[in-house]
């Protein structure tokens, strides 16, 4: 139930909400440099020549500031994964040096950099098809990208989910959009596990389903 408020003191509430939501020129910016940051580490990966050997699996960043290979944007690290996670790790650029010594690369479902409220409560991105098409392509892309990194090296690869909601949820579309993707992956590249559930009761990783992803990749 609401109460009446004078217009002019809404309009105030309705002008900060737009003024806080992300533009199409926020939301292209922070899409190319999310994609140049993810490359970059990439190219780390080839410098220490280490293959590909895991995934963790995303939603989508929500922008660049907060996207997990912006390290110098997110030196304490992000609710995604904290450097906590992995004992004797500081900060957010030891955590990926960490994570790339292993072969481990975090990769997203979905390509644009938006607020989890944008895939969650709307549908376009799983009924229209000119947006499915795009974001097959988006998965297509990121699987080429892997084979090619591994000189098409047919190596099994350990792969994580973060959220539960990826993999489980009927409302939103996840689950439909996520079996598609890893029936894509698994046309591709031999997963040799089954996906580690990452997530815990609370928003933190759980970090004892890292440490068994780690381990598998040692083993």
């Amino acid at each position: 139930m609401f109460v009446k408020l004078k217009k002019f003191k809404m309009d105030i509430l309705i002008k900060k909400f737009i003024d806080e939501l992300p533009t199409e020129a926020t939301i292209k910016s922070d899409l190319e440099k999310c994609t140049k940051a993810f490359n970059d580490n990439l190219d780390k990966l080839k410098e220490i020549g280490k293959a590909i050997r895991g995934i963790i699996l995303g939603e989508a960043p929500q922008n660049f500031e907060n996207y997990f290979y912006n390290s110098k944007g997110n030196k304490s690290g992000t609710a995604f994964l904290s450097p906590t996670s992995i004992n004797g790790v500081k900060d957010q650029e030891e955590l990926i040096e960490y994570l790339n010594s292993k072969g481990v690369i975090v990769i997203d479902l979905f390509p644009l950099p938006l607020p989890t409220y944008y895939y969650t409560s709307t549908s376009f991105y799983k009924t229209d098809k000119n947006c499915i098409k795009v974001i097959e392509e988006y998965w297509n892309k990121i699987i080429e990208t892997i084979k090619i990194h591994n000189n098409g090296s047919h190596e099994s690869i350990v792969l994580g989910v973060r959220y539960k909601k990826i993999t489980q949820s009927n409302k939103n579309g996840h689950k439909k959009m996520y079996n598609q993707f890893i029936d894509k992956l698994k046309k591709v590249i031999e997963l040799e596990n089954q996906p580690l559930e990452l997530w815990s009761d609370n928003m933190p990783v759980n970090t004892d389903k890292l440490k068994e992803l780690i381990k598998n990749l040692i083993e």
